[in-house]
């Protein structure tokens, strides 16, 4: 009975009645802002929540891409090499034979032979 009501009813007055009940919409949407002071809603705060994760998650799997994209291979020198035997050197004396290759100072006493390296580069 209601819809043989509603066609009955003018379109003229039917198109009013729509826009008194949104502008009645509209004033309570405004009023209930109005009640939340400025705050954020818990839609607004959970979608803030989830963007921030995800974005700190492609933060760091870029950080982490990029690090790759650079080796952990340090080109230095080998840090042992072959001397000689203890017979070329003389006991009591420093020897710098390998002062400027290898930065290693070596002394040979009457107990061994002592070893003494400087710092790399």
């Amino acid at each position: 009975m209601a819809k043989a009501e509603a066609q009955q009813e003018d379109p003229a007055a039917l198109a009013a009645r729509r826009v008194i009940e949104q502008q009645r919409e509209r004033e309570k949407r405004a009023r209930e802002r109005a009640a939340l002071g400025g705050l954020w809603s818990r839609r607004d705060v959970f979608g803030r929540f989830g963007w921030s994760i995800f974005g700190a998650f492609s933060l760091v799997s870029l950080l982490a891409a990029l690090r790759s994209a650079f080796p952990r291979v340090l080109f230095q020198p080998p840090s042992t090499f072959k001397a000689g035997s203890p017979s070329d050197y003389t006991i009591g004396e420093v020897s710098e034979k390998f002062k400027k290759d290898q930065r290693v100072w070596i002394i040979r006493t009457e107990e061994g032979l002592y070893c003494f390296h400087g710092p790399r580069p």
